[in-house]
Parts: C-alpha cells; sequence; structure tokens
C-alpha cells in the first residue's frame, strides 16, 4: 500500500541521515560566525518556529516565521532552500532536533539552533514562559518585527 511504501522511504532516509554521521543542531556561536565572516553565501537560511507573537518581540535578522504545525506543508516546504544550510528556532531548542531530523530526513541541509532564542539573546520576553538556561549565556542581535 501507499502508507507501507512510505514508511520504507521514511525508514531509508532516517538511515541515510544517520549513516551520514551529521549533527541536527548548531550553537548560536558557530551561527553568529557564519553570519559575521562577511560572506553571504555562507549565511544560513533562518526559521524562526515560535509564536508569531513571539516572534514580534524580537528574532534573528532574516529569519522567517513557520509554525511547527505548518512546517511540513507543501507551502511552507517551498519556503526553504535545498542546496543552503537551514536553522530552525525556537524557545528553548527541545523542538529544533525532531524539526531539523524530519527535514534533514526530506533532503535538507537543516540545523537546530542549540537551545533555541535562549541560547542566542538573554531578553527573557523572546523566550516567556520557559525557565532560562544555560549558564553560558550568548546575547546575540535580534530585530524586531514592524
Amino acid at each position: 500500500t501507499g502508507n507501507r511504501e512510505l514508511a520504507d522511504i521514511l525508514i531509508a532516509r532516517g538511515n541515510a541521515v544517520e549513516a551520514a554521521d551529521t549533527s541536527v543542531s548548531m550553537t548560536a556561536e558557530a551561527v553568529q560566525n557564519l553570519f559575521a565572516d562577511n560572506n553571504p553565501n555562507n549565511d544560513p537560511f533562518v526559521v524562526d518556529t515560535r509564536k508569531p507573537e513571539d516572534y514580534a518581540k524580537g528574532h534573528i535578522k532574516g529569519a522567517i516565521n513557520i509554525t511547527p504545525a505548518t512546517l511540513y506543508q507543501p507551502g511552507s516546504l517551498a519556503n526553504l532552500p535545498l542546496g543552503r544550510r537551514i536553522v530552525i528556532v525556537d524557545y528553548n531548542g527541545q523542538t529544533t532536533v525532531g524539526l531539523s531530523y524530519i527535514l534533514a530526513m526530506m533532503g535538507y541541509n537543516a540545523r537546530g539552533l542549540q537551545y533555541g532564542m535562549m541560547g542566542w539573546s538573554r531578553n527573557d520576553a523572546l523566550i516567556a514562559p520557559w525557565p532560562r538556561f544555560p549558564a553560558d549565556q550568548k546575547d546575540y542581535p535580534i530585530v524586531t518585527a514592524r
């Protein structure tokens, strides 16, 4: 049946991601270094999966807002570049691992931002209602929606 074929494809893609032995996350420092190297060809494509109202409070420059519930819909996937590093952002990094793993299974070069926005900025309004961690908190630039 069609469902069995899809399951076989997903298993094969998952095995390929595992065999490639690539990480499904990136640190805020690694992402910031890509932006700061003065080579726009290295800049990752950033997808912020937080609620639109939290995205509007502040987000990584250039990020687009796509919620997890709509990320895998054809219209959302059409916005994602296949040949470019994609960084997935959430509140605290918990959701990004799964989202980026599935995108990697689909052929995207996707990584989750380790610790999400709390790993990027010290602004607690960006991560509410989550408690703050880690101890070596960074504070990289954000922009607000207009």
